[in-house]
């Protein structure tokens, strides 16, 4: 073989080998590509997996890891909307409740950009703090805009401290999400949502007792009362006394039929969490009203026996 044949046939083994590297890399690509679509898929059908994709660790900027107790909210949210209950979780100091509350706003206006939702705290500033962070994610969030890419601003509505409003698909000029402090009063327009996140606190419920009445009628009479029919609300709190809004409800035979109730309690060997379970007239009934336990493992996870319940998303089809 002559050395120019040589040299011709070396071309052409590293030109097929090329070739082979070429596709194993357009193959390697479209999977990639492939996989992140359906993840993104099951972010737009999946609370869980959303808050997991989206939603981001305040210290870290990375996308949050669900702990089982995140898990029991969701769970529980669901087997209320299901049976048509407002939803109430009473669980304890710093775990991430808000964090969770905003996710779930996020992922239900993905899902339905005309609902009309009222984000309530105990005081303005809590509430706009709140609104704040629901506002970056939809307009700078790269997770979310990939996940949600049509809950965009409305650029002819309102987008303030207060106020927002995305692209509808039908002709309203309601806003989208109104955050306020629990006695604010002025809702503004009726709801299809209330979300109420820490509306009770020290200051109103310790250090200024006189405003427990008050953050209970704004609750009742600013708020539930001016939910569309048939529309529900979940609202996720820690306890501070006996006079608070869930104690109320509680102490109140009629008007406790119309919530779930999960209450969770740090157990006193501080080696798990204590989930109580109510729903509508379980008060009386053992049947429907059961306890479990989060149990602290050795690496930091949690054992639990899940609530019976649907997705998230499948609920918020009722709200729309």
């Amino acid at each position: 073989m002559h050395e120019a044949d040589a040299i011709d046939e070396r071309v052409a083994i590293l030109s097929q080998i090329r070739a082979l590297e070429d596709e194993k890399r357009r193959r390697t690509a479209r999977a990639q590509h492939h996989a992140q679509e359906r993840a993104t898929q099951r972010a737009r059908e999946d609370a869980a997996v959303f808050l997991e994709t989206v939603i981001k660790d305040a210290y870290t900027g990375q996308p949050i890891k669900l702990a089982e107790i995140h898990r029991t909210w969701l769970d529980h949210i669901n087997y209320c909307w299901q049976r048509g209950l407002h939803a109430i979780i009473l669980a304890p100091f710093g775990h991430g409740k808000t964090s969770i509350i905003l996710g779930i706003i996020l992922f239900l206006l993905g899902r339905n950009p005309n609902l009309r939702i009222k984000l309530v705290c105990a005081d303005d500033t809590a509430a706009v703090d709140r609104l704040g962070a629901i506002k970056k994610y939809i307009e700078f969030d790269p997770d979310y805009r990939r996940v949600f890419p049509g809950t965009r601003r409305d650029q002819t509505g309102p987008w303030s401290q207060t106020t927002i409003r995305v692209q509808k698909t039908t002709i309203s000029k309601d806003e989208t999400v109104k955050a306020l402090g629990i006695n604010t009063g002025n809702m503004g327009s009726r709801s299809d949502l209330n979300i109420f996140d820490d509306i009770c606190d020290r200051r109103n419920m310790i250090e200024q007792p006189a405003l427990r009445d008050k953050v209970f009628g704004g609750f009742v009479s600013t708020f539930q009362s001016r939910l569309e029919e048939g529309r529900l609300s979940v609202a996720i709190m820690t306890r501070w006394h006996e006079q608070d809004v869930p104690g109320r409800i509680m102490a109140d035979p009629e008007m406790r039929r119309a919530y779930g109730i999960l209450i969770q309690r740090i157990n006193a060997d501080f080696t798990g969490i204590d989930c109580t379970y109510y729903y509508g007239d379980a008060f009386e009934d053992t049947e429907s009203s059961y306890a479990t336990t989060l149990r602290l493992a050795a690496a930091g996870a949690f054992d639990h026996a899940e609530v019976p319940g649907r997705a998230v998303e499948e609920a918020a089809d009722g709200i729309g």
